[in-house]
């Protein structure tokens, strides 16, 4: 195994929709590194931080299914009766 490969095996990849964006983000580190380099510097940051935004992590679905709590589905199998707090009944 060759160094680049070592290296490219460690990067995560970029959706690609997130191209342009990691693009405008790096112009404009460009222009602020032209006009005064601390901000320049604050474009890098900021450059950095859109890549890792845009990144296309490998994501793991588990084989369970999920019931929320909030879903107003029960975990259990038998149903649960809910309490509706605002009914025409209640008031």
């Amino acid at each position: 195994m060759s160094i680049t490969d070592s290296i490219r095996a460690q990067i995560v990849p970029i959706t690609p929709e997130g191209y342009p964006f990691i693009g405008a983000f790096a112009l404009v580190s460009l222009v602020l590194f032209w006009l005064w380099s601390p901000l320049g510097w604050l474009g890098t940051v900021a450059t950095i931080w859109c890549t890792y935004f845009f990144r296309d992590s490998l994501e793991t679905i588990c084989s369970k299914p999920i019931c929320s709590y909030l879903s107003g589905r029960s975990p259990s199998p038998r149903k649960q009766k809910t309490n509706v707090l605002l009914s025409s009944s209640n008031l």
